[in-house]
């Protein structure tokens, strides 16, 4: 299980024939916005020069966005830029735009964050002696996977992108002291490969920054473990399923992140392109990138008899069972008559799991853990 990728910097895509919408604010360096634009630009050519009124200031900042041809319902208006930072595209106005398609790239937004420059008379300089030519980023980043499968007996079923940001946060906001972002309080979600892309062998689709850090202890691919990738951390989770008994099944977690093994970052205006070969003879039971995957059900060995109640608090690892049928006043047990009007000819069938967090909220493995199938959740509820 050795993924290569490589990262470059939006070769893969066409880029707008002209910026779109764009929109140019000013800010000092608490974030009060000192200048800029009251609307936007519809259009402007790529390289032209543009006027407008900037207040003159030694440090301020500057930030730069192309909304995208036809991307009107959203600006950084003239709030300061802690508000900018709260402006975020839905993922659906951006993940169906074909990189080959020029007028789907046209919609496409770029963004430029510049954090300190001295704007004096008609000019904008670094101070810090940087170049400061206005080249706008692609606010998404391009993940392109390929990946073969071979271990007799297990046939690819399931791929996952999990942990991916919901949505795109225009403006950046990093943290304070590690300088990730976006926020692990924002909302993540899951991509689901379709069964038929699953068996196509290779998958692309646009994604948000995800920004979380490195760290030294992942000093190989084979450490590129759940224990030392930074919370919040994008993977690709490939399930396999055994062909003679489904419920058994095993689970291949690749990290994302750039050509380091250390690296866990997702940057946006970058291409991210990994080929995946999982291969192996035997069961990886050293592979600690690999869960083996052999659920009983959640009724077996299950004697944890507790009364009945309308929530429960269980400690991790923890099992337990009730009669649904009864419930508890004082201590004494009561029947739940309605229940047994509902259930009077035929007594509950199944029960499911309706929702679920995860280990920190939006990010992580399930908290009650993966069920078998959208139809078999016996693993974690049962009867």
């Amino acid at each position: 299980l050795q993924p290569a990728m490589a990262t470059k910097g939006a070769e893969s895509s066409l880029k707008p024939d002209k910026l779109y919408n764009l929109e140019i604010q000013q800010y000092d360096r608490s974030g009060g916005r000192i200048g800029g634009m009251s609307n936007v630009v519809a259009e402007q050519e790529i390289g032209s020069a543009i006027s407008l009124t900037l207040t003159a200031n030694p440090d301020c900042q500057l930030v730069i966005v192309a909304w995208g041809k036809g991307n009107t319902s959203t600006t950084l208006g003239t709030g300061n830029l802690a508000s900018a930072q709260t402006k975020s595209i839905n993922a659906s106005a951006i993940s169906e735009l074909n990189p080959s398609n020029q007028e789907h790239m046209n919609q496409m937004p770029y963004v430029l964050h510049l954090e300190h420059v001295c704007v004096e008379g008609n000019t904008i300089k670094s101070i810090e002696g940087k170049d400061v030519r206005l080249l706008l980023r692609r606010l998404a980043t391009r993940l392109t996977l390929d990946w073969t499968y071979s271990y007799s007996g297990y046939q690819l079923k399931q791929i996952l992108l999990q942990s991916i940001p919901l949505n795109y946060k225009v403006v950046a906001a990093p943290d304070k002291d590690d300088k990730t972002y976006p926020s692990l309080l924002d909302q993540y979600t899951t991509i689901q490969l379709t069964s038929t892309e699953v068996g196509t062998g290779n998958y692309s689709c646009w994604i948000p920054t995800n920004v979380r850090g490195t760290n030294s202890l992942a000093t190989s691919q084979t450490y590129r473990i759940k224990s030392n990738a930074p919370t919040g951390s994008s993977y690709v989770d490939f399930i396999a399923a055994n062909t003679s008994d489904p419920k058994k099944k095993l689970s291949y977690r690749v990290y994302l992140g750039g050509s380091k093994s250390t690296d866990f970052n997702l940057y946006g205006n970058t291409d991210y392109n990994y080929t995946v070969k999982i291969s192996h003879i035997d069961l990886p039971v050293n592979d600690r990138r690999v869960t083996i995957i052999d659920p009983i059900a959640a009724s077996e060995n299950n004697n944890n008899l507790v009364p009945t109640a309308n929530c429960f608090m269980v400690a991790p690892g923890g099992a337990f069972c009730f009669n649904p049928y009864t419930f508890y006043i004082n201590g004494e047990t009561q029947l739940n008559e309605q229940l047994h009007d509902w259930c009077s000819t035929i007594k509950i069938q199944s029960v499911k799991v309706l929702w679920q967090t995860k280990e920190n909220g939006d990010v992580g493995d399930p908290a009650l853990g993966v069920v078998t199938s959208s139809d078999d959740h016996t693993n974690i509820v049962d009867l």
